[in-house]
């Protein structure tokens, strides 16, 4: 849970520099993990009982709460699915990238930002 929450606050610093209360993004992202309405979205469906807005992401406590069930979430499916066992760089690459983020090309840049972070994290 440890390396989640570090994991957690340098997505943080990469995804709106450490504000509680950072501006949307281009494409509808929202609060200090700028998520998306598909986060919600996949959060609504597996918890029916806890249904959330994408509003409610603005604060810091649900981000963390819903960043943390997503990357495990979608984590737990690719080791069921490929026996792909995820480590920090996959649930970063997979909060940016969806459930097969840890898959995309496209993610890979977005890791060196996190990893980045985590040292800088790590320095102080």
């Amino acid at each position: 849970m440890i390396k989640m929450i570090i994991l957690f606050t340098a997505i943080w610093g990469v995804e709106s520099q450490y504000r509680l209360t950072p501006p949307d993004g281009k494409a509808g992202e929202v609060g200090p993990l700028q998520i998306r309405q598909c986060v919600i979205s996949d959060w609504n469906a597996a918890h029916p009982e806890d249904q959330l807005q994408l509003d409610d992401a603005r604060g810091i406590l649900v981000a963390r709460k819903v960043f943390c069930w997503y990357v495990t979430y979608w984590g737990a499916q690719a080791t069921r699915r490929y026996g792909h066992i995820p480590s920090m760089e996959s649930y970063a690459r997979i909060w940016n990238g969806g459930p097969k983020g840890y898959l995309r090309r496209s993610t890979k840049d977005y890791w060196k930002k996190v990893e980045s972070e985590l040292k800088m994290l790590k320095d102080n």
